[in-house]
């Protein structure tokens, strides 16, 4: 996406910092607990407060989680790698400092292949990842009218930081980018991705680049970049990333230079505002943290190479193959993003649609889906039978089912109505009594009747469409299928 402002060519460049609280019953450095619902200060340890004497000790499972992370990402592993001090005066970091991985980090140089959907398609494309590291989390300031609390729960607890290369050039690439690798974290069980409870977080960098002009910074040539901060959803990253370029573009097209600045996003709004000036430069006093030997790895290089090719095996199958037999269901992409972010219903909802048959049917789906999130919100499983699947699969398949009653049936099955599913539909009225012949001499009729309605649906008006379909159904008492009512009068009408 280059545009022009006068002589110039002017090319979006962002680049992500991911911060992912990994899953893990104590802290990275303590033995304290971790717990996004716990009371205010209960979940400290002596060492989450910088208590004199106290001395970090690392959490082995942790490093495994990072480990599997990088190799989710396709990073090499840093067979070495340390623990430094980076210093800040922040009132929610006890010590003054936080300890991380900056200069020799776990893993470097992986990259990621990811869907962009849109509507009607679906394309990959694939960002390079620059570095991963283990790092502690900040605690937490509560702000009321007077005062400003401190909350230390958080303070200590395992991150990874996932350092990206500057490859995106919109917020549309770049949250797709962020919904890819938490899907992954989740379905490998290294962090929750719940944005909500503060389990994600990602900063943005972003600048405007001229092609034709060579800056100090290679992966920024000739732009300023500005950092976005803390952006706590996927839907902010992509109104704020695409905020801020609009805002570059204005900027430089009105003679306004850009400042090297720390911005947040106003989500009321809807645009970035200036939260701390970044031109001066500002140490952090990164040094090595003397407390805390070299991390190494030990494991030969077999046994590394085999725990990658076992778990990007597993990685392949949950990504492609379950994303292409979604895709076969035409699903919407919505049904599809829940059920890609939720490995733990994605199983169910395939054992639910699991037949010798392909369920060509998307209402059928989409409606086994949604009474799915209403099981996964209440956290029950469904009670729903795979031969009931099949049952309601032929009974569409042969017309005795009208579309417009699946949903209801279906929540009959999941509400544990013990009847056969022949009887429901039976009792209550469930099914069509029209053929597809008799169908299609109703559909003419209410289409001659009513021309000016068609030709609402001529000019594109969805109003045209309701109208007739509305006809049909006062005309058949609300027994013809509407889906095929609605398909008729497009393919009579000739309307795509």
């Amino acid at each position: 996406m280059i545009k022009r402002i006068g002589s110039y060519s002017f090319k979006p460049v962002v680049g992500l910092e991911i911060h992912a609280q990994i899953i893990s019953n104590t802290k990275l450095f303590s033995g304290a607990g971790t717990s996004p619902f716990a009371a205010s200060n209960s979940l400290v340890a002596p060492f989450d407060q910088a208590i004199p004497g106290t001395l970090p000790s690392l959490n082995r499972s942790c490093v495994i989680k990072a480990v599997q992370a990088s190799y989710a990402l396709n990073c090499k592993i840093n067979r070495v790698s340390y623990f430094e001090r980076k210093h800040y005066e922040y009132a929610d970091l006890p010590n003054n400092y936080q300890i991380t991985q900056s200069t020799v980090p776990l893993a470097i140089d992986g990259f990621l292949k990811f869907p962009i959907c849109s509507q009607t398609t679906y394309w990959y494309s694939q960002a390079r990842v620059k570095q991963i590291q283990l790092e502690q989390d900040s605690g937490k300031l509560l702000n009321d009218e007077n005062f400003t609390y401190v909350d230390l729960n958080r303070a200590g607890v395992a991150l990874i930081e996932i350092v990206t290369r500057p490859d995106f050039n919109s917020g549309t690439d770049a949250s797709w980018f962020v919904r890819e690798v938490a899907s992954i974290l989740r379905h490998i069980n290294v962090c929750s991705g719940r944005f909500g409870e503060g389990a994600m977080r990602v900063d943005a960098s972003v600048s405007l680049n001229d092609p034709d002009v060579k800056g100090t910074d290679e992966n920024y040539p000739g732009g300023t970049i500005v950092e976005l901060k803390n952006l706590g959803s996927v839907r902010n990253l992509h109104l704020a990333i695409d905020s801020e370029i609009v805002r570059q573009y204005n900027c430089i097209a009105n003679g306004i230079s850009i400042s090297n600045e720390t911005r947040s996003f106003d989500i009321e709004k809807k645009r970035t505002v200036s939260s701390r000036d970044k031109s001066r430069f500002h140490d952090y006093r990164i040094f090595p943290d003397s407390n805390i030997p070299p991390l190494v790895l030990f494991n030969s290089k077999a046994e590394t190479n085999d725990c990658r090719a076992v778990l990007l095996e597993e990685l392949d199958i949950f990504r492609y193959d379950i994303h292409d037999q979604l895709r076969s269901l035409a699903l919407s992409n919505t049904s599809m993003l829940f059920l890609l972010n939720s490995p733990e219903y994605i199983h169910l909802f395939f054992k639910c649609l699991k037949t010798d048959k392909v369920i060509n049917n998307d209402t059928l789906a989409s409606n086994v889906l949604n009474l799915i999130k209403h099981y996964s919100r209440e956290k029950k499983a469904p009670p729903i039978s795979i031969n009931n699947i099949v049952e309601i699969e032929n009974f569409i398949s042969n017309g005795i089912l009208a579309s417009q009653y699946i949903e209801s049936l279906i929540e009959k099955l999941f509400d544990k109505d013990s009847r056969p599913v022949a009887e429901i539909i039976k009792s209550e009225s469930y099914y069509s009594e029209f053929t597809d012949d008799d169908l299609k001499q109703v559909v003419l009729k209410i289409i001659d009747e009513n021309p000016k309605d068609v030709d609402l649906l001529l000019a594109g008006k969805k109003s045209g469409m309701r109208r007739l379909m509305g006809k049909v159904r006062r005309q058949t008492n609300n027994k013809a299928d509407l889906t095929k009512v609605h398909t008729l009068i497009k393919r009579i009408c000739n309307v795509n």
